[in-house]
């Protein structure tokens, strides 16, 4: 039965982050951030301390990939590490924007990237960014993505 909550659970958040359409912006993106995080707490029963500090404007597509891989991390984290505990960062100052999401699931000693976060570094690559994943057996897996500001503003493809 929990098993199948965490599912539904896990689906009902894929499906309200694929709503996002391709070149939609999202006005508040602090509030987006948010409600995955509340969703995924209510359907799934897990807990994520959180703290979101954001100032200037950011590109539609860089608000994609993080609550692309905000989503992606939650899942995997469930899913694969067995996790009911995260602690999420997202940050942004004059250099760019960093994100990082925490675990604290099984862990591993053997990263293996599946598509989804082969994906999503591909994606981050693509905006000369970094994209780090790190993890070990009993100490969870983090993600860490850093997407910079290029001229004074942020990516606008």
């Amino acid at each position: 039965m929990a098993q199948s909550q965490v599912r539904k659970g896990l689906n009902d958040i894929r499906t309200s982050v694929r709503s996002i359409k391709n070149h939609e912006d999202i006005i508040d993106f602090p509030g987006a951030i948010r409600n995955i995080i509340i969703e995924t707490q209510k359907h799934t029963g897990v807990n994520i301390e959180h703290e979101i500090f954001l100032g200037d404007e950011i590109s539609p597509v860089y608000k994609k990939i993080l609550l692309r891989a905000l989503q992606e991390g939650l899942t995997n984290g469930i899913k694969h590490g067995n996790s009911t505990d995260f602690n999420f960062l997202l940050t942004q100052n004059q250099e760019g924007l960093t994100f990082i999401l925490k675990d604290h699931g099984c862990g591993t000693d053997k990263i293996n990237l599946g598509f989804a976060l082969q994906a999503m570094k591909e994606r981050v690559d693509e905006f000369q960014g970094e994209f780090k994943v790190t993890s070990s057996r009993d100490n969870g897996f983090i993600i860490e993505i850093e997407l910079p500001i290029r001229g004074g503003v942020y990516a606008e493809n």
